[in-house]
């Protein structure tokens, strides 16, 4: 591809689109417009405004991940100007790099944690290794930088419309209900995770999930915590398989990381290194007790008089804070936010849980929900909740969990605004 003599709407001006244009505006003889419903053209007088007049003389179109195609701008150019090709960010940086080598990792949940856990990996087995797409930078500020290999974090967004895109590695932790407000229902939102299949060389699925439990070929690799005999890779018991071998009796899984993500994380190494012995198996296992857990993903803040405080600020969705009840004992859980559609309250069991305190928005649909099943109550605010949370511990033995089930947006910015507070918070009360 080029874009030498080419007309190009950045379409979106948050991070990504500002990535692309900061590389593109750079590079001679390229036509660059911008277009952002929220941007005040004043304040940038070296952008230049995309007018509707421009629309049958362009050429390209980079759409921002966050841009839903019933935009109607964009319906515009697909229904009228098929002349005009629309692409990601991903798609025009992979063109411009196909001697470099792509992981791609999606799912509902831990796609954050295994981007990183790979390229933690890689970084040490000495490979030139980076992270990009919904995690770290923009991948356009990599543009030039010495990495061979780029491990990319695919949303739905950015699935909904890739092109060209090819993966060395492609990935899938799981799929369950998750921006239906974007993609309508949940065939949709289904269908859209899975076009990473088609663009992957091999292509690793947790065959657990119910939606990808039909997923099979020459190429795909099946990861399982249920299942040893017919999965590549398997968990069970604090066992690890490879092919229905042991590799390691009694795993020390310290970090208590998702046995999926550990999984993910290994297989892909493998794949990608077409190395499976048991030896170098094992020391990939071994390289996952120095991965350092990333912020607001079960984190660990402090153990005072006995309690444990952890912050999970990042499970959005139910199947989130599921998996990290499975982690812990003697849980006193903080639960709340905004509610996301679909969300099948009845996966959380309660075997860990003591105690679950409820705030924001969804605070009266959850105790509804919960109030006959488990000793639960409402309380006006995250402070009140943990400050209750203290003293029910009553310096005891208990971990205090905030994995809120919800999005953070009724009184956030975003789950890391979250997460920090809660952790302000603990150091605050605790001082008292």
């Amino acid at each position: 591809m080029t874009y030498i003599n080419k007309k190009i709407l950045i379409f979106g001006f948050g991070v990504t689109g500002q990535s692309a244009w900061n590389y593109l505006s750079k590079r001679k003889k390229t036509n660059l417009y911008v277009y952002d419903d929220h941007l005040d053209y004043k304040t940038k007088p070296n952008l230049v405004k995309f007018n509707i007049e421009y629309i049958q003389k362009l050429d390209y179109v980079i759409v921002s991940p966050g841009i839903p195609f019933i935009h109607p701008l964009i319906k515009k150019i697909t229904n009228q100007y098929h002349n005009v090709e629309i692409l990601s960010d991903i798609d025009l940086f992979f063109l411009l790099n196909k001697t470099k080598e792509f992981i791609g990792v999606t799912g509902t949940n831990g796609k954050s944690t295994v981007v990183s856990l790979i390229n933690h990996l890689l970084l040490n087995l000495n490979k030139k290794s980076t992270v990009c797409g919904n995690i770290g930078v923009p991948i356009f500020d990599l543009m030039g930088k010495d990495y061979d290999i780029f491990v990319i974090e695919l949303s739905s967004y950015h699935l909904e419309i890739i092109k060209y895109l090819k993966l060395k590695i492609a990935l899938i932790t799981n799929i369950t209900p998750d921006h239906l407000e974007r993609h309508g229902n949940m065939y949709n939102y289904i269908k859209i995770k899975k076009r990473i299949i088609a663009i992957g060389e091999k292509v690793i699925i947790n065959i657990d999930d119910k939606n990808l439990a039909d997923e099979y070929g020459d190429n795909i690799y099946t990861i399982s915590c249920k299942d040893i005999l017919n999965n590549v890779m398997s968990y069970i018991d604090n066992t690890i398989y490879y092919n229905g071998t042991i590799i390691v009796n009694d795993y020390n899984n310290e970090k208590r990381l998702s046995h999926i993500n550990i999984l993910s994380s290994i297989l892909s190494i493998i794949c990608y290194t077409k190395k499976s012995n048991k030896d170098f198996i094992v020391k990939l296992l071994n390289l996952i007790l120095s991965f350092k857990i990333l912020p607001h993903r079960q984190e660990f803040v402090k153990k005072w008089n006995n309690i444990l405080f952890i912050n999970d600020s990042k499970a959005t969705n139910i199947e989130a804070t599921q998996n990290a009840t499975e982690q812990y004992h003697n849980i006193i859980l903080l639960m709340g936010g905004q509610l996301k559609a679909q969300s099948d309250l009845s996966i959380l069991k309660f075997y860990n849980i003591k105690k679950i305190y409820l705030f924001g928005d969804a605070k009266d649909i959850l105790f509804n929900f919960f109030k006959n099943k488990i000793d639960c109550q409402m309380v006006d605010s995250m402070k009140k909740a943990l400050e209750d949370a203290i003293i029910f511990a009553n310096n005891s033995n208990y971990t205090i969990l905030l994995s809120p089930a919800c999005a953070s947006f009724d009184q956030y910015k975003n789950f890391e605004e979250r997460g920090d507070v809660f952790k302000s918070l603990i150091f605050q009360l605790i001082k008292l």
